[in-house]
């Protein structure tokens, strides 16, 4: 599993399973945070995989352009072919994605066999 660590904020933990990739995301996804998100789905997308999962659970906080992050992996991967799902996140994260209606147009799964 490789690592990407944005210093103090954010870190992604990837890795794949013929062709579908799990990006579980520690700490904080937010305005500082987010293109390493944006930066790592393009990086799997131009090796077409089937699919991608955000693994949300270890998530503690997120702010408006992390959820636009997340959103514009979705619309990314819907051009590209690929599946995307993302678990249901924790706390005051999935209580932001209800209230703002996110959750109803990120397809959400409950756990990752990751």
């Amino acid at each position: 599993m490789k690592e990407i660590e944005v210093p103090g904020a954010l870190e992604i933990y990837d890795h794949h399973d013929d062709g579908s990739w799990t990006l579980v995301l520690d700490g904080e996804l937010d305005i500082a945070t987010a293109p390493a998100l944006e930066a790592k789905v393009d990086e799997l997308l131009a090796a077409k995989p089937a699919e991608i999962v955000l693994d949300l659970r270890a998530l503690r906080f997120i702010d408006s352009t992390g959820l636009s992050a997340m959103l514009a992996a979705k619309a990314s991967c819907e051009v590209a072919g690929c599946r995307f799902f993302a678990t249901r996140a924790h706390g005051a994260v999935q209580r932001l994605f209800e209230v703002v209606g996110a959750a109803d147009q990120l397809p959400l799964m409950d756990s990752t066999s990751a």
